[in-house]
């Protein structure tokens, strides 16, 4: 766990939790995205912010075919959607 202390002041800074709870403020995740999901309720996050592969042969990702690369993106974007509260926003890097 680690304190959001660059924008809190320190007395209200809330925990960034590695895991989610219902009763996590933040929730900062990184590893398989989809095997995350997979566990996550519906409709619960208000912000997600993600930066997927790009699948354009980067030094630390995995170039696949860009058919599979299309489904992959597929699967995770419909779990994003279905976690996402309707107040909520996604954010997607795309470069």
């Amino acid at each position: 766990m680690v304190q959001a202390k660059l924008f809190f002041h320190k007395s209200h800074a809330p925990t960034v939790e590695g895991n989610f709870s219902r009763d996590a403020k933040i929730v900062l995740y990184h590893g398989d995205t989809h095997g995350f999901l997979r566990t996550i309720p519906d409709s619960v996050f208000k912000l997600i912010i993600t930066s997927p592969p790009y699948n354009i042969g980067k030094v630390y990702e995995k170039r696949t075919n860009f058919m599979n690369y299309l489904k992959v993106q597929e699967r995770i974007i419909k779990e994003l959607v279905r976690t996402l509260h309707e107040e909520g926003s996604l954010c997607w890097e795309v470069g």
